[in-house]
Parts: C-alpha cells; structure tokens; sequence
C-alpha cells in the first residue's frame, strides 16, 4: 500500500510526538521522496536530523525548507543556527532573512546581537544594525544586564548620551556588574551633560557595592574633587543663588506664604476669619511699603496681584496641599 506525502508527513508528526525520532526520520524521507516539493516533508526531515544530534545531514534538508519556503522565518532561524554551529558564516544572512519575514524572531535578534558585536570594529553601520535588533529585543522581552551595558555604549559611541544614561541606570539596578556605574561616571562628565556631582555619587556607590574595584572608583574621586570643590567656591562667591530679587517667585506665588501663615498653624486650623485677619495685614504691608512684603525677602508685589494669588485660598482642591510647600 502506497501512503501520500500528505499522510507520511502526518505518521512523521504523530511518530515525533511519542519521541520515536528514527522511525518519524523514515516517514519524513519517504515524505521527500513522495512529493519533492513539499516543504513540510523537508522541514520533518530537517528536525528529525536535528533530534538525532545530525547536524551536517540536517542542513540540506533546512535549506531545501527555506528554499521552497521563503517565507518561513523558524526555518531560516533553524538553517542559521545550524550554519552558525558548523562555523559558516552564511548564518549571519540566514537569521537576517528570519527578521525580514518576522521581526519579532527573538531567536534571530539573540543571535544576530552576538555576531553583530564579534564583527564590531568600530563600524558605524555594524553598530547601527547591533543597536537596531537590541532596541527590537528591548521592547519585545527586556535585555540582560550585560545587553543593557552593551546599548548604553552604542547610544554613547553614536553621542546620544541621555539615552545611554537610561540603559546605563537600568543596568546599574540589576547590580550583576560595575561597569554601568563607571561609564554613568563618564557620561555625567562630557560637558553635554555636565553633571559632575552625579558622576561623583556613582563613583562612591561604585566603591561601596564593588570592594574590588573600590581602589580605582576612589581614584576618579580624588581625581574630580578639586574641580568640584573649585566650583562651589566660586557658586558661594557671586551669592547664594543666581537669581535677582525681581525674578523670585517668578513662576508660582504660594498663598499661605504670601498672608505670611505661622509656622504653628496647621492647615486643618485655618477658619474665614484667621484668614481675612492675615490678608488684612498683607494688604497693609503693601500698601505701607509700596508693595514690598518683608517676609517674602523684599518680594515686590501690587494689590492687585496679592488678591488675585488669595483667591486661591477658597479652593478646596489646592488647599489639600501642605502649605508649607512653596514651589518656585
């Protein structure tokens, strides 16, 4: 009795299911035999090798599969891990066209950020492929910690420092390596940044989570210091802060400060009349002072003004606030 490539591939199928690998093997070649160009026969042929640890009759059999199938992105994953093991480096063209056809091939993007990053050197296009396909992993399931290393260092080579700043944070938290937290120190430092404090805190976070590497963290440190120190003398030196005194307060004016609320008096304790007796006093103040409020560091302010910011008083949705914050 003659079986159909259709019914030898369905013996092969059911004969893998059970693990009986040599005989589904023999149903699936008599699947090839029957019908040549049924890739479902040749893909059955390609595991069935694969199962039996034959990588080298394997492959024949995945390249017919893809052949015959194009569009098939596992069997252009297989036929790449299969070139790779054996040391062809058509693998790499292989596991590409897995991703034209599926961008989502987690396997090919794996595979390929490895050999991308072999192939690295120093070759803006090979980077830009290596940091295309981790991106794609990225968002599809997450990065190692060494991946998150590896990106921060393509966003820094391609001077997207913020970006590497992120990835290089991430990889900071797994805490599996102190190699995220030195380049954090790098990065902090290019003058695009310019957070040399930052640079400083992942320096002694370097030293106190790594004791091995303690010597060369404070080394940087001793190293940054004196610049850092240099600045704040010179920051102290002009005043205590940048701004002038007609700048203050120049994006938003907090109403308890403004009727100059005692530091004693809770917000639960406010009633209409302890706030009409404050405003009262604020409105004098201006008046008397031609609008310079004294506890508010000589703050210039018209009448006008002070009562539109009271308004905010009668709103019950600010004032569940703590009115002790002041935003500036």
């Amino acid at each position: 009795m003659l079986f159909t490539a259709d019914e030898l591939i369905k013996k092969s199928r059911d004969q893998r299911q059970r693990g009986r690998y040599e005989e589904s093997l023999i149903s699936s070649i008599s699947a090839t035999r029957s019908d040549p160009e049924n890739a479902d026969a040749w893909w059955l042929l390609a595991l069935n090798r694969l199962s039996l640890n034959d990588k080298v009759n394997a492959l024949p059999a995945l390249k017919q599969t893809v052949e015959l199938a194009p569009h098939f992105s596992l069997g252009w994953v297989r036929y790449g891990s299969v070139l790779l093991s054996l040391g062809d480096n058509s693998a790499q063209a292989a596991f590409e066209m897995a991703l034209e056809n599926d961008p989502d091939q987690e396997e090919a993007l794996r595979e390929l950020t490895e050999i991308y990053y072999s192939q690295n050197k120093d070759s803006r296009e090979t980077n830009e492929r290596e940091l295309s396909v981790l991106s794609r992993l990225d968002a599809l399931v997450g990065l190692s910690s060494y991946q998150l290393n590896r990106i921060g260092i393509l966003h820094y080579q391609n001077n997207s420092f913020y970006e590497a700043i992120r990835y290089w944070k991430n990889c900071a938290k797994c805490g599996e390596s102190s190699s995220s937290l030195f380049n954090l120190d790098l990065v902090y430092k290019r003058p695009e940044v310019s957070q040399e404090a930052d640079a400083v805190d992942m320096l002694r976070l370097a030293a106190k989570r790594y004791p091995a590497e303690s010597q060369e963290a404070q080394g940087r440190v001793t190293k940054a210091l004196p610049r850092l120190l240099s600045l704040r003398k010179k920051a102290l030196h002009i005043n205590s802060t940048l701004l002038k005194n007609d700048q203050w307060y120049d994006f938003y004016l907090n109403p308890f400060q403004l009727i100059n609320t005692p530091d004693e008096i809770q917000l639960e304790d406010f009633d209409v009349k302890s706030i009409q007796r404050l405003k009262k006093i604020l409105f004098q103040e201006i008046e008397l002072e031609d609008g310079i409020v004294s506890w508010l560091e000589e703050c210039h302010i018209d009448k006008s003004k002070a009562i539109a910011v009271c308004e905010e008083l009668n709103d019950e949705k600010r004032n569940r606030s703590d009115p002790k914050k002041i935003k500036q």
